[in-house]
């Protein structure tokens, strides 16, 4: 009967966790530690700090979520490549290093990045995605 009560207790503890939680689990990298910090803070300080956001929606639970997107692109020196000719020196045949830069290569960073703002108007739990979260400049 014990065992019954403790799988009870395993189970209700599992599920405590699964519910809408007050903030994300701890970060895993800088960008993700720098979102972390928001949570708790109200929308006003958020919006202050990182400006007007690029889109808004309200959830029928009254929650909002706010939502900004940065793209730059950058232009990245393409590869160097290295190769060995043979060329006569001389009359002799003697291996020279011929290096070769690849033409510049556009490349272009994005980051989405939502905060839910609580009915009360606090930063309850954030996501971001992209190539560039932690590489662009900060709002």
């Amino acid at each position: 009967m014990a065992g019954r009560y403790r799988s009870i207790l395993i189970i209700l503890l599992a599920l405590g966790g699964c519910g809408r939680g007050s903030e994300n689990a701890e970060p895993a990298d800088a960008y993700a530690d720098q979102l972390y910090g928001w949570v708790g803070a109200s929308e006003r300080a958020l919006v202050l700090e990182w400006g007007a956001p690029d889109a808004s929606y309200t959830l029928l639970d009254g929650s909002r979520v706010l939502t900004w997107r940065r793209t730059r692109t950058m232009q990245e020196p393409g590869p160097i490549h290295v190769t060995t000719e043979t060329r006569i020196v001389d009359g002799q045949p003697v291996e020279v290093a011929i290096t070769r830069q690849d033409p510049a290569i556009a490349v272009e960073y994005r980051c989405t990045t939502n905060f839910e703002i609580d009915p009360d108007g606090y930063v309850v739990h954030y996501t971001y995605q992209g190539n560039g979260c932690g590489t662009l400049p900060a709002p």
